[in-house]
């Protein structure tokens, strides 16, 4: 088995060529065929130790690693850290075209939607077309004790003016929603 080194911020990982490839991902498939001959390294620059770490170790097991590994550390990381984490991976899952990995952490972050996250969620779910996430976005959104604070953040309004298709899909589900502006009502 061919070995490849991918190098993340000075930290290297070694890989087979052929897990990576062939078993895993569509992206190191059409990667590879395109490396020179006797490229041994791979430098990625887009992305963390950490996050390349939880992606490396799905490729191999197809599980996730545990809270305590993700940080390096015996669990002393905040919630919200576990979240932007998980919210790279994703990030990454739809890059490297990992399907069950994006599935996995779309889960993980709708299990655990919040008023600090929602937008951010909502934005990511839309941008990576994570149906699932996106749903349950919407219906926190939209639920009575969350609407208010959800609807005049100015993520939310910054987020709505970026995709205003958003703002579209988030009206048509919602039927208490306020006529925008540009709406008359009769």
């Amino acid at each position: 088995m061919t070995h490849i080194f991918i190098d993340i911020e000075g930290v290297i990982w070694p890989a087979h060529r052929l897990i990576l490839a062939a078993m895993r991902s569509p992206y190191f498939k059409e990667l590879f065929t395109t490396l020179p001959p006797g490229v041994s390294t791979l430098k990625i620059n887009y992305m963390s130790p950490a996050v390349f770490n939880v992606v490396l170790h799905f490729m191999y097991t197809d599980t996730l690693l545990p809270v305590q590994l993700l940080f390096y550390v015996n669990s002393s990381a905040k919630d919200e850290d576990l979240y932007k984490l998980i919210e790279r991976v994703l990030m990454v899952a739809s890059r490297f075209k990992l399907d069950n990995l994006k599935l996995i952490c779309e889960e993980k972050l709708a299990k655990n939607i919040s008023m600090e996250t929602v937008v951010s969620s909502l934005e990511l779910a839309h941008c990576l077309d994570c149906r699932y996430l996106k749903e349950v976005c919407f219906q926190f959104g939209s639920k009575p004790e969350n609407i208010n604070e959800f609807m005049q953040s100015d993520v939310y309004a910054q987020l709505m003016q970026r995709y205003p298709e958003l703002l579209a899909e988030y009206q048509a589900r919602n039927t208490d929603f306020p006529p925008s502006q540009n709406q008359r009502t009769e």
